[in-house]
């Protein structure tokens, strides 16, 4: 995946932890979140956010990286 130049923003599949690690820290930071992951925004840090930020889809398709692993409820049951 490149970004503006043509870095390769994802160099290692840990990089993609970093990336999923942006999205949980986006739910936990929503006014009802699903979950809540207290270490993600640190484990995301500035290159996770670049990742997510170069992606086209980064915004339209955030909800599938949250409910990845839980089943898909309405906002007012949690997850677990």
């Amino acid at each position: 995946m490149r970004g503006e130049g043509t870095e390769m923003l994802i160099r290692n599949i840990s990089d993609t932890a970093l990336l999923a690690a942006v999205y949980r820290a986006r739910e936990t930071e929503r006014a009802d979140p699903l979950f809540r992951d207290p270490f993600a925004r640190r484990l995301a840090g500035e290159r996770g956010e670049q990742i997510a930020k170069s992606l086209v889809f980064s915004e339209k398709h955030s909800w599938s990286w949250s409910t990845t692993g839980c089943s898909i409820l309405p906002r007012q049951h949690s997850c677990v």
